[in-house]
């Protein structure tokens, strides 16, 4: 599948941004431990896990552009994780 979509866009209420990634996380262990540590990180954003979509959805709303640090912590666990 390639990445034809690309859903970054501010909420309903136009202040967030809302980013789908697409993740190689299958277990729902390994999805509360990176959702623990980006809440630590991030206590403002909302995340969350879709793991029975095929591309495993990772779903994050912030007020500011933090993809990079995202991409960065799932890589530093083990994990791939790309904006679809």
């Amino acid at each position: 599948m390639d990445m034809e979509s690309v859903y970054m866009q501010p909420s309903l209420d136009g202040k967030l941004l809302v980013t789908i990634y697409r993740t190689n996380v299958i277990e729902q262990e390994q999805a509360q431990a990176i959702l623990d540590r980006l809440t630590l990180r991030f206590p403002d954003c909302q995340f969350s896990f879709d793991l029975r979509d095929s591309d495993h959805v990772f779903r994050m709303e912030s007020s500011t552009d933090i993809d990079e640090e995202v991409v960065r912590l799932f890589r530093k666990q083990g994990f791939q994780c790309e904006v679809l």
